[in-house]
């Protein structure tokens, strides 16, 4: 593993164990004021940021973790990189140890001679920073330094504290219509779009990467009950991953069953660990769904008739019944048919009528003949050809293999 990937390993294994967001800085290159997530730059356009943090970074050694508290009680941590490295800093946070309370407010409107109206401006800021943990960043700044340096190497921890406490602008009051969070909310609303994009496309591991990336950043809570915060917050998810999914043409029969089910999940969650493991189980279903059911590469008429197989399965479906239907020629169907989808209608109208019967079979207690006749097979002996043809086995023999018992008569 080379340079380059050990940091990029390190960064992402610090945002998803440390829960806090780590990233690379060249003081050549990069702009300052991403360090703060540019709350001073909010404050004051004309704010020093080289000044205020290169003070401190210009005389940091390799192989010293520094921890900073600045004069807003937030916190940073930074390891300079070794020369051959293309950054010269590891940065992680802006992070909290701790979550806000009113006291906390007071103290750093004080501190920095706010005024008491920069109050709803502040905790809209602090609501998006992550709560960290010291232990787990300076865990992972040692895994980082293991691949960095020799083992018999030492490192030590110096922890930094701004003792001026000097205010960042004497006198501030701030616009009634501005918040601090407006650069974080569009950061958030970024990461939830890559989500969005991933699902569209059925990419699993990116959306479930995209979702971690997503919780980095904190929603206020919006109310006082945090299981019902994060149902609510959990319902709004499920909404979004169904509208997703709809754009890449997955019929909305297909998307309320599965956001139903979700819905209905959510709703009975007995603790706020269930609801995670409910969103990321319900971000690779909608992933699945996409993946099996999307049309989004087809044609109108396609997609059209693919529709109207899966949801009309015990209807006439033969290639003149679906070419009249849609007022095609049905040798230009049939062709166009073999093209997009890569097998005949018929052929596919066969397997999802078999597949279909699968799930009978595996759930209910139908009599063959009545399963035949559910999905449009009225010969019963067609009927058990074509399923052992795709199974394998016979319907009867199927049923028995599964309920370890003859099939109801």
């Amino acid at each position: 593993m080379d340079l380059k990937d050990v940091l990029q390993f390190t960064r992402k294994m610090i945002d998803t164990v440390g829960g806090v967001p780590a990233h690379l800085f060249r003081p050549d290159e990069d702009q300052w004021n991403s360090i703060d997530l540019y709350l001073r730059k909010m404050l004051d356009p004309d704010f020093d940021y080289e000044g205020y943090f290169g003070k401190y970074m210009m005389n940091m050694e390799e192989k010293v973790f520094y921890l900073l508290l600045d004069n807003f009680s937030i916190y940073y941590s930074f390891l300079k990189l070794p020369q051959e490295s293309n950054s010269t800093y590891m940065i992680i946070g802006p992070y909290l140890i701790e979550k806000p309370d009113e006291m906390f407010y007071t103290k750093v409107i004080a501190q920095n001679q706010l005024t008491d109206n920069t109050m709803t401006a502040l905790k809209n800021f602090y609501s998006v920073l992550p709560i960290g943990d010291h232990a787990k960043v300076i865990s992972a700044f040692n895994i980082l330094v293991s691949f960095l340096y020799s083992k018999e190497e030492e490192c030590r921890i110096e922890f930094l504290e701004d003792q001026k406490r000097q205010p960042i602008l004497e006198s501030f009051v701030p616009d009634p219509d501005m918040y601090f969070s407006i650069h974080l909310i569009k950061e958030r609303y970024d990461k939830e779009n890559e989500l969005l994009n991933a699902v569209k496309k059925g990419n699993q591991e990116a959306a479930v990467i995209a979702y971690h990336d997503f919780l980095s950043f904190q929603i206020a809570p919006r109310d006082k009950d945090p299981l019902r915060d994060r149902k609510n917050l959990s319902f709004v998810l499920n909404t979004l991953l169904r509208k997703a999914c709809e754009t890449s043409f997955v019929h909305p029969v297909y998307l309320d069953e599965v956001s139903r089910q979700y819905a209905l999940k959510i709703e009975s969650a007995i603790s706020t660990k269930q609801l995670e493991n409910l969103n990321l189980e319900m971000i690779r279903k909608y992933c699945i769904l996409v993946k099996n059911k999307s049309l989004r590469n087809h044609s109108p008429i396609i997609r059209k008739t693919v529709d109207y197989i899966n949801l009309n399965l015990s209807s006439p479906l033969g290639l003149k019944d679906l070419a009249n239907l849609f007022n095609v020629n049905h040798s230009y169907l049939s062709t166009l048919f073999k093209k997009e989808i890569g097998e005949t209608l018929t052929d596919y109208v066969n397997k999802q009528r078999i597949n279909a019967a699968l799930k009978l079979l595996n759930t209910g207690y139908m009599q063959v003949q009545d399963i035949a006749y559910y999905v449009g097979i009225s010969d019963v002996n067609y009927f058990s050809k074509l399923f052992k043809k795709q199974v394998g086995d016979t319907p009867s023999g199927y049923w028995k293999k599964i309920q370890k018992t003859d099939p109801p008569k």
